[in-house]
């Protein structure tokens, strides 16, 4: 057994280490952070914290300059997620504009709405990948579940480095005191809509026609408007994805259930998909085409209720 100092800072600072090392491990063989702290039972913000002075470093949660930050980088991808469904849309932040707590961001391709009090800490991510150093900017919520993260390619290190410097946190402490992420929990029995979301996908990217994908957490809701092209499913999870230039969507298929349909016209409309333990997953809206989407989610028996 490895002896730490006798300190509590010194037992902390071991345990972070140990922590750090499993997680690199795990990365390596190519889990995502998020699994990564699943398969480690932490939560993903304790996760990250651990690599404070090597890979990571705590910033400020000052939600409002860490965007102002991020739009002086320019080019990023917005990633949002919940339980069932991850939502990732690159764009250039334009406009940040705050209505008390609630800040709104623009950009050409997106609109995201955040929390600013949600936001209990922050990191800036420098992760050396087989494709070269992922460069990102991750806020938590207290219970060091992500409400957001925003992600860059095209910078270099050094353009990183000094945007988020001026943010950094006086104490680059390597543990976060926050309780496990939650699991989801599963309603039984479950349905198995396979059929269903995949053809409701299939539909709108046969149609063409622009939706409005929405996609949203306890602390954050990214929003965008484009027509879905590629569909696939995973060959190594229930999941069902969207891959198309500049938007990922990624849905847990198993889980997703039930479509709750709202009809402004004939052809006009949204659907909002639940999970299997009556959480919205995402939501969608659509200008036209809506008879034949909402057709379509009707597959294989799938109720659609109407709100």
């Amino acid at each position: 057994m490895r002896k730490g100092r006798r300190n509590p800072q010194g037992l902390l600072t071991m345990q972070a280490s140990d922590l750090f090392a499993q997680w690199r491990q795990l990365c390596d063989s190519g889990l995502n952070n998020r699994a990564a702290a699943g398969r480690l039972e932490v939560s993903e913000a304790k996760l990250v914290a651990s690599g404070c002075g090597t890979i990571s470093k705590r910033l400020l949660p000052d939600t409002r300059a860490i965007l102002e930050a991020a739009r002086r980088l320019g080019a990023v991808k917005f990633v949002v997620r919940n339980d069932f469904a991850v939502l990732e849309r690159a764009g250039a932040i334009s406009r940040i504009s705050i209505r008390q707590d609630l800040l709104d961001v623009q950009a050409a391709s997106l609109q995201l709405q955040i929390a600013a009090g949600k936001v209990a800490a922050a990191f800036a991510l420098l992760e050396p990948r087989e494709r070269g150093t992922k460069r990102s900017l991750q806020l938590f919520d207290a219970a060091g579940v992500t409400v957001l993260k925003l992600v860059f390619r095209e910078q270099s290190d050094d353009d990183f480095n000094r945007a988020v410097n001026p943010l950094l946190h006086p104490s680059q402490m390597v543990d976060e005191s926050v309780d496990p992420e939650p699991r989801p929990t599963r309603a039984e029995p479950a349905p198995r809509p396979r059929a269903a979301l995949g053809e409701f996908l299939q539909c709108a990217a046969r149609l063409g026609v622009p939706l409005e994908i929405q996609v949203s957490n306890s602390g954050a809701s990214v929003q965008a408007r484009v027509p879905i092209q590629r569909v696939k499913r995973s060959e190594r999870a229930l999941w069902i994805n969207v891959l198309d230039p500049g938007l990922d969507l990624h849905l847990w298929e198993e889980r997703i259930c039930t479509a709750r349909a709202e009809a402004k016209s004939r052809d006009c409309g949204s659907l909002r998909w639940i999970a299997d333990n009556g959480v919205t997953a995402f939501s969608v809206r659509a200008a036209c085409g809506f008879e034949a989407l909402s057709q379509a989610a009707r597959a294989n028996d799938l109720l659609l209720h109407p709100c």
